[in-house]
C-alpha cells in the first residue's frame, strides 16, 4: 500500500481505529482465554466492588491491573486482576459479593490495551511530524540514503548499521536462525556507542528479553556497562534478567531510590499471611479491614516507585519493553528516541508498529512474513480482516514485490541459517523459502544433538501415530482437537530424550486442547521425577513462535474419526504454522502424525502433505521395530507401557479392576467388540460402571451408558488410573500391539472435561 499524503495517513488511522474498536468490543464481551478458578473467598469491599481471593491451577501471564471477565455460574462480571502469588490470585469484581464461590471461570484478554492504542492513534492526527513517520513506514520504496554514505562494498552487518543511521525505515527479513537477534544487537550497540537513545520493542516479552540480554552481555564483556543506561522496563520471567543487579527498572529503583524495600516486603508478607488466614475462614472483620489498609499502604509505596521509575526512564539510553506497553505507558509514549527497533513484526498489528514509528526519528522493523501472522478474533469485521490479520510486510507491498521477483532497496534478507541441522532445514530452505535461504557450514555441529535418543543419529524422524492406534476427538466446550494416544507417544519421546541427557526439549501442537492435555501429562509423568526442574516447553505453535530447543516434538494430532485434518493444518496460514513448528528445532525434529490419513485427506500442494512426503522420500520414517524399541521401555513409574499379548499387561489390568472402589469408566467405540476376557473382568466388578460408546445400550442396575458420536478406547479407574490402547478384540486387524497404563488424576479430570460427562 502506497501512502503519499498526510490526508491519506489520517484516513488510514481512522480505518485502524475502526478495526481496533471492533476487536476490542469482541474481546471485552466474548473473547478471552479461559482459566478455572476455585475456592473464591470474599475479602473486603471497595465501593460497590468486592476483592475476592481465588485459587488458580494454571500459570497466568498478565500484569497487575489487567481487566478480566469472570463467569460465576451463568452470570458474567467485569473485574480487575489485582495480584497473584503462587496459586493464589486476588481479583476485584465489580459487584457486591458476600458468599464463597466454589468455582468460576476467568477470561483474560487485554481489551483495555486496545482502548489505549485507539487514543494514541487519535493523538497522532494533531502532529504532522508523526504522520510523516507513518507515511515513510508504509512506503517501502522510499529513498535509501545510506547508499551515498557507504564508501565501498560492506558486509550485511555493516550495511544494516549504515541503514539504521541514515534511512527513515529499515526492513529486515529474518527467517529462523539467520542471525536476526545478532544483527539487531549490533545496531543497538552501535547507536549506544554514539550516545543515541534506542527503544527496543517486540510483540512478546521473550523477544525483548533476548535482545536485552545480548546487549548486556556484550557491554559487560567489553567492560562498558554503566548502571542505569540500559533498562528493561515491564514484566519479565527471564531468570538472567531477574537475577541481574541493575537492569530491571524495578530493581534500579530499589538500589538508587529512597524506597524502603524492607517495609515493602514486610507489608507484602503481612498481606499474604492474612490472605492465608482468610482462606481458612479464620480472619476476623478487623483483620479484613486491616488487609484493606495494608493494600492502601502498598499502593502508596508503589506510587512512589512509579515516580522514581519516571526519572530512570527519562535518563536511560536503551529501553526494552513490549509494543503494548508503549501505547499504555506515558513514560514511554511521551518520550522521543533517536531509533526505534521493532522485532517480531509478523505477529504484531500494523497499527501498533505504526504508532511505534512515531516515537523515534528512525525505525528498524524485523520479522519473517513466512511465520505466523497476528491473531485477531473478530473475523466478521472487514477492517479487522484487512488490518489485524496480516503483517506489515504484506501491507507495505513487500511480499507482493518479492513474489514478483522485484528488487527492494529498503529490504535486507538475512539468508544464512545457523540454527537447524541440515536434515531439518532441507525442507524449509527449499519449500518455504524457495532456495533464498541456505545453511551456514556451522550447522553440521548439530549432529551432536541428533545422536541422542530417541532414534539416535536421526535429526528428522516421522512416527506413524497409528502404531498406538490413536483417535482425534474434539473438546466438547471449545471444539479444539486432542489426541490422547499421540500425546502419550510424545511424552514417551520426551522421557527417552531426558534420560539420554537432552536438556532443551519442546512439544508443539496446532491445538490448544492438545497443549492442555500434554501439559497435564508432563506434570504427572515427569513432574514427579528427578527431571521435574528441566525447562521443558509445551505450547501451541502460535505460542512457541520466537523460541527454540535442541529437540522439538511436533504432535499434529489429526486422525480418524475426524473426516479431515483441521483448518490449522490446511488453511492459508498452514504453511506458516508448519514452518514455525519445524524451525524451532536445533538438532532433532520428531513429527508424530497419522501418515495415511494426512496423505489421503490433504491436497498434495498443502505444506503438511509436502512435509510427510519429504520425510518419507528421505527415509526419515520410523520403522515399527524402531518404535517398539522406544515404546517397550517404561521410564516413568507413572507411565507403564505394555505389549498387548503380555502376561504383565493382563495381570496389571486385572489387579486394577479388582482394586477399584469408586467408579469405572469404560470408553470404547463399539462395545460389542470388547474382548471376552475384558468383558468377563468388568462383569465381576460390583461398583458403578459408566460405558461411553458410539452405540446405545439400555441402562442396567449399577451400569449406565452415554452415547457419543465419536469415542476413543480407554478404561478410567477411580478417576486416577487410565488404561489406553487395550485390545478391542482379539481378532481386530485395526488394533495396536501396545497399551499404556497411566497414573494421572489431573489428566483424568481434563479428559472428563473434554468429554463432558
Amino acid at each position: 500500500m502506497i501512502v503519499n499524503t498526510l490526508n491519506e495517513v489520517n484516513k488510514l488511522i481512522t480505518e485502524w481505529q475502526t478495526a481496533i474498536e471492533a476487536e476490542r468490543n469482541y474481546l471485552k464481551f466474548h473473547g478471552g482465554r479461559s482459566y478455572t478458578l476455585s475456592k473464591g473467598t470474599p475479602l473486603y469491599q471497595i465501593g460497590q466492588s468486592t476483592v475476592i481471593l481465588f485459587t488458580i491451577y494454571a500459570e497466568i501471564f498478565a500484569p497487575e491491573g489487567t481487566p478480566v471477565r469472570i463467569k460465576i455460574e451463568n452470570q458474567e462480571y467485569q473485574g480487575e486482576l489485582l495480584s497473584f502469588k503462587g496459586s493464589q490470585v486476588e481479583i476485584k469484581i465489580n459487584e457486591r459479593i458476600t458468599s464463597t464461590i466454589p468455582y468460576a471461570e476467568l477470561f483474560n484478554e487485554p481489551w483495555e490495551l486496545l482502548d489505549q492504542l485507539i487514543e494514541r492513534l487519535e493523538e497522532i492526527k494533531d502532529y504532522r511530524s508523526k504522520q510523516k513517520r507513518i507515511m515513510k513506514l508504509m512506503n517501502a520504496d522510499s529513498t535509501a540514503k545510506h547508499l551515498s554514505k557507504m564508501k565501498k562494498e560492506v558486509s550485511t552487518k555493516q550495511e544494516l548499521i549504515y541503514r539504521s543511521f541514515y534511512n527513515a525505515t529499515t526492513y529486515i527479513w529474518g527467517p529462523p536462525g539467520t542471525g536476526k537477534s545478532y544483527n539487531l544487537t549490533n545496531i543497538i550497540l552501535k547507536h549506544y556507542e554514539k550516545n543515541k537513545s534506542v527503544l527496543v520493542i517486540a510483540h512478546s516479552n521473550a523477544a525483548v528479553d533476548v535482545l536485552m540480554k545480548n546487549v548486556i552481555h556484550e557491554l559487560e564483556q567489553k567492560d562498558k556497562w554503566k548502571s542505569g543506561e540500559i533498562v528493561r522496563y515491564g514484566y519479565t520471567k527471564d531468570e538472567v534478567l531477574l537475577q541481574h543487579e541493575d537492569v530491571l527498572s524495578s530493581k534500579l529503583v530499589e538500589v538508587n531510590g529512597s524506597i524502603n524495600q524492607y517495609e515493602l516486603e514486610n507489608l507484602d508478607e503481612r498481606k499474604h499471611s492474612m490472605l492465608r488466614k482468610a482462606r481458612r475462614g479464620a480472619a476476623s472483620k478487623k483483620e479484613l479491614d486491616d488487609l484493606s489498609k495494608i493494600q492502601n499502604k502498598l499502593n502508596k509505596i508503589r506510587g512512589e516507585i512509579r515516580e522514581k521509575e519516571k526519572e530512570l526512564i527519562d535518563q536511560a539510553k536503551v529501553i526494552g519493553t513490549t509494543l503494548s506497553k508503549c501505547s499504555i505507558d506515558p513514560l514511554i509514549y511521551l518520550r522521543q528516541f533517536d531509533l526505534v527497533i521493532v522485532d517480531e513484526i509478523s505477529m504484531a498489528y500494523t497499527p501498533q508498529i505504526a504508532f511505534a514509528s512515531t516515537l523515534g526519528k528512525r525505525i528498524v522493523v524485523c520479522g519473517d512474513f513466512k511465520q505466523l501472522p497476528p491473531i485477531a478474533s473478530c473475523f466478521h469485521n472487514e477492517f479487522v480482516k484487512k488490518w489485524l490479520q496480516e503483517d506489515l510486510f504484506h501491507h507495505t507491498g513487500i511480499v507482493q514485490k518479492i513474489e514478483n521477483g522485484e528488487q527492494l532497496i529498503n529490504l535486507v534478507l538475512l539468508n544464512q541459517q545457523r540454527r537447524m541441522h541440515p536434515a531439518i532445514s532441507g525442507f524449509t530452505n527449499k519449500e518455504i523459502y524457495h532456495s533464498l535461504v541456505f545453511d551456514h557450514p556451522s550447522v553440521k555441529k548439530r549432529q551432536e544433538i541428533a545422536k541422542h535418543r530417541p532414534f539416535p543419529m536421526e535429526a528428522n524422524s516421522l512416527i506413524n501415530s497409528q502404531f498406538l492406534k490413536t483417535y482425534a476427538l474434539k473438546d466438547s466446550n471449545t471444539n479444539s482437537r486432542y489426541n490422547l494416544g499421540s500425546a502419550i507417544i510424545a511424552i514417551q519421546c520426551i522421557l527417552s530424550s531426558i534420560v539420554d541427557g537432552v536438556k532443551s526439549i519442546g512439544i508443539v501442537t496446532p491445538y490448544r486442547a492438545q497443549a492442555k492435555l500434554l501439559t497435564a501429562l508432563h506434570k504427572e509423568m515427569i513432574g514427579k521425577t528427578k527431571y521435574r526442574e528441566l525447562p521443558i516447553q509445551i505450547a501451541t505453535v502460535h505460542r512457541f513462535q520466537g523460541a527454540e530447543c535442541d529437540v522439538i516434538i511436533f504432535d499434529s494430532v489429526d486422525t480418524k474419526p475426524q473426516y479431515s485434518p483441521g483448518l490449522l493444518l490446511t488453511d492459508q496460514n498452514s504453511e506458516r504454522l508448519i514452518n514455525v513448528a519445524l524451525t524451532r528445532a536445533r538438532g532433532k525434529f520428531i513429527h508424530i502424525a497419522d501418515i495415511p490419513f494426512i496423505k489421503s485427506k490433504t491436497n498434495s500442494k498443502k505444506t503438511i502433505n509436502k512435509l510427510i512426503h519429504f520425510q518419507m522420500d528421505n527415509e526419515y520414517k520410523v520403522s515399527k521395530e524402531e518404535f517398539e524399541k522406544v515404546f517397550s521401555k517404561s521410564i516413568s513409574k507413572r507411565l507403564r507401557l505394555f505389549s498387548n499379548d503380555s502376561i504383565d499387561m493382563k495381570n496389571e489390568l486385572v489387579t486394577d479392576l479388582k482394586n477399584a472402589n469408586k467408579k469405572i469408566v469404560v470408553s470404547m467405540p463399539n462395545l460389542s467388540e470388547m474382548s471376552l476376557e475384558i468383558r468377563k473382568l468388568i462383569n465381576e466388578v460390583e461398583i458403578p460402571i459408566l460405558f461411553i460408546s458410539e452405540s446405545y445400550f439400555e441402562n442396567q442396575k449399577n451400569r449406565s451408558f452415554i452415547k457419543k458420536d465419536q469415542v476413543q478406547p480407554f478404561i478410567m479407574i477411580d478417576n486416577e488410573i487410565l488404561w489406553y490402547g487395550i485390545p478391542l478384540s482379539n481378532v481386530s486387524l485395526n488394533q495396536s500391539n501396545n497399551s499404556a497404563r497411566l497414573n494421572c488424576p489431573l489428566t483424568c479430570q481434563i479428559l472428563k472435561g473434554f468429554i463432558d460427562y
